[in-house]
């Protein structure tokens, strides 16, 4: 079942508490994503001509590669941010057991609309 699959993460940032979580949960919910990691974190960029520095929450989005695609399109569809970041790292070695269940946890259950 795993040697098919590849692990990775997805990374995005928020700027609230709450839409972190509610990003968390939809995740894991529609089966997008196994787990989702909230991580605090100060975020410098430039925005629009201007230098930016805020306080974000950083997703780590656990998933497999077969499932980057839907969660990009979803990530796209239901961020609060204009232009969220989405950035995808694929995972070099992952346990064979944790594989497994990250498989078994982002895919949807039979007769379920795969979403893309």
């Amino acid at each position: 079942m795993t040697q098919d699959h590849q692990g990775c993460v997805v990374m995005t940032t928020v700027d609230t508490a709450e839409a972190a979580a509610t990003l968390s949960r939809r995740l894991v919910e529609e089966r997008l994503a196994a787990c989702v990691q909230r991580v605090p974190v100060e975020s410098c960029y430039e925005w629009e001509g201007s230098l930016e520095e805020a306080k974000e929450t950083l997703l780590m989005v656990k998933t497999t590669v077969e499932r980057y695609p839907a969660v990009a399109a979803w990530l796209s569809q239901n961020h609060p941010y204009d232009l969220p970041e989405v950035v995808m790292v694929p995972a070099g070695e992952v346990s064979t057991g944790y594989l497994g269940w990250l498989v078994r946890m982002t895919t949807p259950p039979p007769g379920a609309a795969l979403e893309t």
